[in-house]
């Protein structure tokens, strides 16, 4: 805030950052190795001139199962609606949430079970089971039966 100069507070408008639907695009393929980003990150753009900018920022992934994880510890639908600070931070940090990471097991379980894969594929118990030692996988049954 500025004052003014009889020495009131005065409102600046807020400095919002703009960026190119060309620079997003860049974002998108810098980051997909670490984070897959061609599968979710979206975003919603304006005009200005002969400019697309982007205003907001969203996940598909988190949008498509929002019913889902909705009851996720944490939850927000700030993703879901878009995310007003378009920054490099704010996409790594929104992949790192508990409510992302459960859509994304949920988006690959889907084409899985699309693709007729078994749950190995996408199941860590299940996964980690089919690695186990037979004398493990003996053991474990044993106690399945008795319980």
């Amino acid at each position: 805030m500025k004052r003014s100069h009889s020495g009131q507070d005065v409102d600046e408008p807020s400095k919002k950052r703009s960026v190119t639907h060309l620079t997003f695009t860049k974002w998108q393929t810098e980051l997909d190795k670490e984070l897959q980003t061609m599968s979710w990150l979206d975003c919603e753009v304006k005009n200005e001139g002969v400019k697309k900018m982007v205003t907001k920022l969203s996940c598909k992934v988190c949008r498509k199962f929002k019913s889902k994880i909705a009851g996720r510890r944490n939850y927000s639908n700030k993703w879901i609606v878009g995310a007003d600070s378009v920054r490099t931070s704010n996409i790594k940090d929104h992949a790192g949430t508990d409510q992302h990471a459960h859509a994304m097991m949920l988006l690959k379980k889907e084409h899985a079970q699309s693709s007729g894969l078994s749950p190995s594929s996408y199941a860590p118990i299940a996964k980690a089971l089919t690695v186990l030692p037979e004398d493990a996988k003996e053991t474990l049954r044993k106690k399945f039966d008795i319980a």
